[in-house]
């Protein structure tokens, strides 16, 4: 059986693959009517070297992945792939914050063991930061927020793919 992506390492997981998550809310984006720019770095397909991207200040290489569109707002939108439990890391999101003071952020979560997915706002998962318990990845020692999907579950939008 194939390993899943939270199992792989960064290298293994980010070069040259392709963005399923991504993939996923494009194709939701698509059938909501509204207009989608993409705006961030992919790091999965034809990415910058490490030692030249990260000479590119933090708020630009973490801006997120979209801007939406529709006929009465535009927000930014973020997507997160997991496998049951969503991972946020703590840099990350307060970068995020910087981006939503510009315009609101809104998260695109697909969970790929429930093919599902959830669209929480920054304002939302900000509130709740004390419910969420927190970790640190092995490879890099980053620390990370962790939403199980008993949480996520009661987010305003949620989709099923």
């Amino acid at each position: 059986m194939k390993p899943k992506d939270s199992e792989l390492d960064y290298k293994s997981r980010n070069f040259n693959r392709i963005n399923a998550a991504e993939d996923k809310a494009k194709q939701l984006i698509d059938c909501m009517g509204v207009t989608r720019k993409e705006l961030g770095f992919d790091e999965k397909y034809k990415n910058i070297p490490t030692e030249r991207f990260l000479k590119v200040p933090t708020v630009l290489r973490k801006m997120p992945d979209f801007i939406i569109i529709s006929d009465t707002q535009a927000l930014f939108l973020e997507v997160k792939g997991f496998n049951g439990t969503l991972r946020i890391k703590h840099e990350d999101f307060e970068v995020y914050g910087f981006w939503n003071d510009i315009m609101p952020v809104r998260f695109f979560a697909y969970d790929f063991d429930k093919g599902m997915s959830v669209l929480p706002d920054y304002h939302e998962l900000s509130r709740d930061m004390t419910l969420f318990t927190t970790g640190s990845y092995p490879d890099n020692g980053k620390s990370y927020f962790e939403m199980d999907w008993g949480y996520l579950r009661g987010c305003k939008r949620k989709y099923e793919h």
